[in-house]
Order: C-alpha cells, then structure tokens, then sequence
C-alpha cells in the first residue's frame, strides 16, 4: 500500500472509534470493546494503529465527559500488539501523547489475562 492509502486506512480507523464511542454514549452503555484493527493479518504499524485509536477515544471521552469503559481486546498470541498498546497506553496516561489534560482509564484484554492500567495486575478471566 502506498502512502496515501495508509492514511486512508488510519483516518477509517479513528472515525470507526469515534463513531462507535458516540454510538455508546448515545445509548447510555457502560462500556465498549476495540480489538486492534489492522494489527493481524492486515500488518499495518501497530506503533501508528495504537496511537490513533487510543487518542481518538480519548477525544471522544473527553468531549462528552461521561465514564466509559473502553477496553481494547488483543488475542492471546498478539504479545507485541499488547506490549505496544500498553506502552502507548502508558504514555498516554502520564500526558506524553497529543492530549494532555486528563487521565482516562483503559483497560487492555486477552483471551487469557487482563492488565488493569490502575492496579497492573495480571488476572486469569
């Protein structure tokens, strides 16, 4: 794929996440479950996949201003996409990605085990 094209594809990802969020909150659900588009067969840049879709559902909490649950489910044997959302994650919390001004829970699952980003335990389901 060329240049463009992949940005066509992250674009679509980021107006999937804030469609689906709004979708949520519209229709007062407590929470709501990504898996990580593009990060399997597809084999787009995970680094890029998990930056877009974490910031953009932190848009979309922070402009609502509602609690939601937004939890991003990665398969069992996806350790890289769960070790680079976790650290996107990480440096999303500490204010060290685009938008800085709050802190906004996420929760990252497998199949297998969960790490919560406020205890940062592992839990069998």
């Amino acid at each position: 794929m060329d240049q463009s094209s992949n940005e066509a594809f992250y674009r679509s990802i980021r107006d999937f996440v804030a469609k689906a969020v709004k979708h949520a909150i519209r229709a007062h659900h407590t929470s709501i479950a990504f898996p990580a588009i593009g990060c399997g067969l597809l084999n787009f840049d995970k680094n890029t996949i998990a930056t877009q879709m974490l910031i953009e559902a932190q848009k979309q909490l922070m402009k609502a201003n509602v609690l939601l649950q937004i939890i991003f489910a990665i398969l069992p044997t996806q350790n890289e996409v769960y070790d680079i959302f976790q650290s996107k994650l990480d440096r999303l919390q500490k204010g060290n990605v685009e938008t800085k001004r709050t802190h906004v829970p996420y929760r990252l699952t497998s199949r297998f085990d969960v790490l919560s980003t406020f205890d940062k335990k592992k839990r069998l389901f």
